[in-house]
């Protein structure tokens, strides 16, 4: 009976511990439901602000662009919706970037050269740079729950450029290249040779194309030589583009060295350019100008030859491309093509007044770039 009465005594305490323990499940998914729904209201919350910082920092990045990469900007409304948000946020990177050399004087710049002190523009760089490895660090280890630094928070652009590598898997090399390459052209006022031009364009400009390509998920070996040719004559063109005005404002020569040599163009006709109409013709240049015309004249014909073999090359490979990466990779081509059209119109002349302004038919690079973006070609 002994045993009897334990048994029952056992059986009851286990029906009664069972008994508290489904009230105190039932009470505990009561509260976690009500948390569940708590949670939920606040996650959606979270997610609609999140949603509108997404939507502002894409404004900013589009602004940006339009303001300060025009060619860029008409090139990335023909982009793709998915593909949008990482392009924009990529050029407002790159415009940041390129524009910290400019806002710099180059009278800091260069007594930096002969110290061991960072020049300003350094410095801004290498902000970047740490917020760009926050990025891949937080990615790299797990459970890393760090985030990028205060400052770069509250920078929308840096932000931007955050969502896109995650979402796009872009290669960290391509922007530290980027990177490395504004930082060395810092103290660059005039490339020595061709090839360093070209090294140069490779590294920036074609960096950025390979990134895009990235974005639209192509792999293709062929495309990214199709990339690097159309990078190379970009930042060729840009060289040519920038003459007059590097020139005017900074004392820096975007011919190189060993063209200008070449051709005995002096430093002094670009520094200090003669004050003259524009030339129609190079037989209605003054006598007494003649000869530093004709030297400036073969020595961008040379550059521009470069940029169109570069071209040609790309062109003779653009049909690797599949059709994924072709706005990636052509539509930056069309803006290179259009400049070196006008260009020959002006006869080479890169001090010519119609060449350092926006060209008088505006509607005609916008459906150059349209008929591209339809046709798949350029």
């Amino acid at each position: 009976m002994i045993k009897n009465g334990c048994l029952l005594r056992v059986k009851s305490n286990t029906i009664f511990r069972l008994a508290v323990n489904s009230s105190h499940l039932a009470s505990c998914t009561e509260l976690n439901s009500q948390v569940r729904w708590r949670n939920r209201g606040v996650r959606d919350h979270s997610t609609s602000n999140n949603h509108d910082q997404i939507k502002s920092d894409h404004a900013h990045c589009v602004e940006l662009v339009e303001k300060r990469d025009h060619h860029g900007y008409l090139c990335g409304l023909l982009m793709p919706a998915k593909e949008s948000h990482a392009y924009f946020a990529l050029r407002a990177w790159n415009v940041e970037i390129a524009s910290i050399k400019d806002s710099i004087d180059p009278r800091r710049i260069e007594s930096s050269v002969n110290s061991t002190a960072f020049n300003p523009g350094q410095i801004r760089l290498q902000w970047w740079r740490d917020a760009i490895d926050d990025v891949y660090n937080e990615i790299a280890i797990p459970n890393h729950f760090e985030r990028l630094n205060a400052a770069a928070l509250h920078q929308p652009v840096m932000r931007s450029v955050s969502r896109a590598i995650r979402n796009h898997g872009w290669t960290r090399r391509y922007l530290e290249r980027i990177l490395d390459a504004r930082e060395n052209d810092m103290q660059v006022s005039q490339h020595s040779t061709v090839q360093d031009l070209v090294d140069y364009s490779e590294d920036t400009y074609s960096s950025l194309i390979y990134l895009s390509l990235e974005t639209a998920q192509v792999e293709e070996e062929l495309s990214y030589q199709v990339a690097s040719h159309v990078g190379v004559a970009t930042g060729i063109v840009t060289a040519l583009r920038s003459t007059a005005p590097l020139a005017s404002r900074r004392g820096e020569l975007s011919i190189p060295n060993e063209i200008m040599r070449k051709h005995s163009l002096r430093s002094t006709y670009l520094l200090k350019p003669p004050a003259r109409p524009a030339i129609l013709h190079p037989d209605q240049v003054p006598l007494d100008e003649k000869e530093s015309y004709e030297a400036l004249r073969g020595s961008v014909a040379e550059l521009a030859t470069v940029a169109r073999a570069h071209l040609n090359e790309a062109r003779n490979l653009q049909h690797h491309v599949p059709s994924p990466g072709r706005a990636a990779c052509f539509l930056p081509a069309v803006p290179v093509l259009h400049y070196l059209e006008r260009l020959e119109r002006c006869h080479y002349d890169v001090l010519h007044p119609d060449i350092n302004v926006r060209e008088k038919t505006p509607l005609r690079l916008p459906l150059l770039l349209l008929r591209t973006w339809l046709t798949g070609h350029f």
